[in-house]
């Protein structure tokens, strides 16, 4: 079969050419360096005073113990207020914590997805963003609902890399935490799109059409499965 059908898209690499001799060779220390980093520019001074009116909003939700757009995200701050008292730090940590298993996510998705150089420099693209760095270090943050969408989306990514369970257990995982942080639209039905586009893509040419359908009812079974983990 085709190198781009779906059960092989995303087949483990002969050899990962980035290695080559001659080219850059990524060490086994970079990926652990990279979140190093960002723990560095994003951990400290998340005890200084809150930056922008959200953060306040965040901080209200996060003393009554819900808020009714994103409960998943207040309950985790509200966790850090029971442990911390009602600081500025309580409500950030847990986004400052996010941000760094976004980043070894997306390190971890690309390296075999692409390969390792390729997941390397999307981990630090991201661990050097100004907006990353500046969102990581808000408690009104998108973070959490960022990495969801991260996660689901690599599940179908990794497609034949990763044992089918996990691609299912990661996807379902991702779309769930998703609806429970970011609302049905962002936090599900942006990583729904991606993972059809995804799918859509990596059918031949010729066979698109047949595809299409397929992709449409995937996303139409996870729409379901993410209206029910909304409702209960």
């Amino acid at each position: 079969p085709s190198r781009a059908h779906p059960a092989n898209m995303c087949a483990p690499m002969d050899e990962d050419v980035t290695n080559a001799p001659g080219t850059f060779r990524a060490a086994r220390w970079m990926p652990a360096a990279i979140i190093a980093l960002v723990a560095a520019l994003v951990l400290p001074g998340l005890g200084a005073g809150l930056w922008e009116p959200a953060e306040v909003s965040a901080v209200d939700a996060a003393r009554s113990g819900h808020g009714a757009h994103a409960p998943l995200a207040y309950a985790l701050q509200a966790g850090g207020v029971r442990l911390f008292g009602a600081r500025e730090i309580a409500v950030r940590l847990p986004v400052a914590l996010m941000s760094l298993a976004c980043v070894a996510l997306t390190a971890w998705i690309g390296m075999l997805a692409l390969g390792r150089r390729a997941g390397l420099i999307g981990a630090g693209i991201l661990a050097t963003s100004p907006a990353f760095i500046f969102e990581a270090r808000l408690a009104s943050s998108e973070i959490l609902t960022t990495t969801a969408g991260l996660l689901a989306w690599g599940g179908v990514l990794l497609l034949g890399r990763v044992p089918l369970s996990l691609s299912i257990v990661m996807a379902l995982i991702g779309l769930v935490v998703g609806t429970l942080s970011g609302g049905l639209l962002v936090g599900a039905g942006l990583p729904l799109c991606a993972s059809g586009l995804t799918l859509l893509l990596a059918w031949p040419r010729e066979r698109r059409g047949r595809a299409a359908a397929f992709a449409a009812a995937v996303l139409a079974l996870l729409v379901c499965a993410a209206i029910v983990a909304l409702l209960f």
